[in-house]
């Protein structure tokens, strides 16, 4: 302890200051002390390292410091580590979990679709799907020659003849086996039809839908037909349109009558060509047809 009066240094024992002779004031505390190089410590715990020395030149008490907190090593790592770390490795954990559990995944449905391939290929048999399909055309035989004929007309069939009725028009059907067409010329047909009482009024070839034709309008008891002969198979094909409308039905020559030429199958057995002559033997089919 030190003197309040000159700052002297005291002992445990002292009533007076040695130094100024002033009374001490309170018991002197006891307390270890030591003097180093002109500087006076203060033992702390016993302790010289919790202890500064005093700045003065003269001998001077040294304030004892406060005791040390021991330091928590837990927060020291915590407060050392970088959140953005902390962040960036959360995030690559959670895109690995998710790249492995869709790897997973893929692999699951591939394997159970090899095991159904495999169950398909021991013991299962696939049945194709069939298609059906339905012809809107009805085959007719009329003499020597198999037609296919629309379904939507009414057919009638008297031996070698086949009359086809709906709501516009009708159509007359006949063949002559063994005939061609490169056997006719307009003008001999013209002639040949004119002579039967049929006026004339336009006569051309034409190729409809695929198929040679040797075209005729004409009038004839006030109606007005368009006769055409087509080539067919192994002969030629007589057509008579006669439209409810009074004009000539091109549209019948493009659609139905060249369908049916290009149907027309020879089925007879003999193959004999004809030796009679063509224009004698239209004329006869003409002639049969006003009859009718």
């Amino acid at each position: 302890m030190n003197c309040k009066n000159c700052g002297a240094l005291l002992n445990p024992s002292d009533k007076f200051c040695q130094n100024c002779g002033k009374v001490v004031e309170g018991p002197v505390d006891q307390m270890n002390t030591t003097t180093n190089m002109g500087a006076t410590f203060t033992n702390v715990n016993a302790d010289p390292s919790m202890a500064m020395p005093s700045a003065g030149n003269g001998p001077e008490t040294v304030q004892p410091l406060q005791q040390a907190q021991p330091i928590n090593q837990n927060y020291s790592m915590a407060t050392n580590q970088n959140p953005k770390n902390n962040n960036i490795l959360i995030i690559i954990m959670g895109v690995v979990i998710v790249i492995l559990l869709v790897i997973i995944v893929v692999f699951a449905l591939n394997t159970n679709k090899t095991d159904t391939t495999k169950k398909t290929e021991e013991g299962k048999t696939t049945t194709q799907p069939t298609t059906t399909q339905v012809s809107n055309t009805t085959n007719y035989v009329a003499g020597d020659y198999t037609y296919a004929i629309p379904n939507e007309y009414t057919v009638e069939t008297e031996g070698d003849v086949i009359k086809m009725y709906d709501d516009e028009k009708a159509i007359w059907l006949e063949a002559l086996a063994g005939y061609s067409l490169s056997m006719l010329s307009l003008d001999e047909v013209k002639t040949n039809l004119e002579s039967l009482g049929i006026t004339v009024l336009e006569s051309k070839k034409q190729t409809y839908n695929g198929v040679e034709m040797m075209i005729f309008g004409g009038e004839y008891a006030g109606d007005k037909h368009l006769l055409a002969y087509a080539n067919i198979d192994n002969g030629i094909l007589y057509a008579e349109i006669i439209n409810i409308n009074g004009e000539f039905d091109y549209d019948a020559l493009e659609n139905e009558v060249a369908t049916m030429a290009k149907s027309a199958k020879y089925k007879a057995s003999s193959n004999s060509i004809a030796t009679n002559n063509v224009l004698d033997k239209l004329e006869k089919i003409i002639k049969n047809k006003k009859k009718n």
